[in-house]
């Protein structure tokens, strides 16, 4: 089993039920980006990736604070390809 979660102070709380309750039990994978807005097209090959990226510049730019923007854009390329290869691989993988 795969938990993903989008706020990085999750990964402790949900490690920690985890602890709790062995059901649970698989990793904890954090994606930094905010996969809720901007393009989704192919976000897990490198050509996404470079568009959400310069959609999120484009926020930047436009933004009157630039750094509470530019810092929810982290592109998690590696990450999100990994997920992604992992499903193929094993269809029967949970993940949440």
């Amino acid at each position: 089993m795969i938990h993903i979660v989008f706020n990085e102070e999750d990964v402790a709380v949900l490690k920690t039920a985890i602890a709790l309750d062995e059901t649970l039990s698989g990793d904890v994978v954090f994606l930094a980006d905010d996969y809720a807005a901007g393009p989704l097209a192919n976000a897990n090959a490198v050509a996404g990736a470079s568009q959400r990226s310069q959609w999120w510049q484009m926020l930047a730019n436009n933004a009157p604070v630039d750094d509470a923007v530019s810092d929810i854009a982290s592109p998690d390329l590696h990450t999100a390809a990994s997920l992604v290869g992992q499903m193929r691989r094993d269809e029967e993988e949970q993940i949440w």
